[in-house]
């Protein structure tokens, strides 16, 4: 079982990572952690996914390691992601499980790479939904700090009109 302390290793890593953008674009001093986010994200696709008839477990393993790489990459505004250094961190860490789980996520971190399936397209707007409302939530805390970009962004990539009026 020591790929279950690799993989703790990784993701306790991710509770100390800030969201970078937070920190850069907007000032905000003790921002969410990546693990924070990864939650957050994880929890409204079961709720969403359950709700459109959707394959939960699919949706949220695809939530749970949307961001993993991060623990060896650490968190990049969308200016300086690489995507394919996240693609190799991610496979990196994946390849350290056992069959058949190893190959499990891995099939769902490509789809969700490529955006293939009903559940890969919701996680990703959930993700983007995640950051809007964390903009709004910290935009109340922090009354004197601009959070425009992060709910512009959010806005453009939210296609769901039901999700899209959490945001507005």
């Amino acid at each position: 079982m020591e790929w279950v302390k690799k993989l703790f290793d990784c993701v306790s890593k991710l509770k100390e990572i800030k969201r970078k953008g937070w920190v850069v674009k907007a000032g905000v001093k003790d921002p969410e952690s990546v693990a924070a986010h990864s939650y957050s994200v994880a929890l409204l696709s079961a709720l969403i996914a359950e709700t459109k008839g959707l394959d939960v477990e699919k949706a949220v393993l695809m939530a749970l390691i949307h961001d993993l790489a991060e623990c060896e990459t650490g968190d990049m505004t969308p200016e300086e992601k690489d995507m394919q250094l996240e693609d190799s961190s991610t496979r990196q860490i994946l390849s350290t499980l056992p069959e058949p789980i190893k190959g499990k996520l891995l099939k769902l971190w490509d789809e969700y790479r490529k955006g293939t399936s009903k559940e890969a397209k919701l996680v990703k707007e959930i993700d983007k939904l995640d950051m809007g409302l964390q903009a709004l939530t910290y935009s109340k805390r922090f009354p004197s700090k601009d959070f425009t970009e992060f709910l512009t962004s959010a806005k453009a990539s939210v296609k769901s009109e039901e999700l899209r009026k959490l945001l507005d």
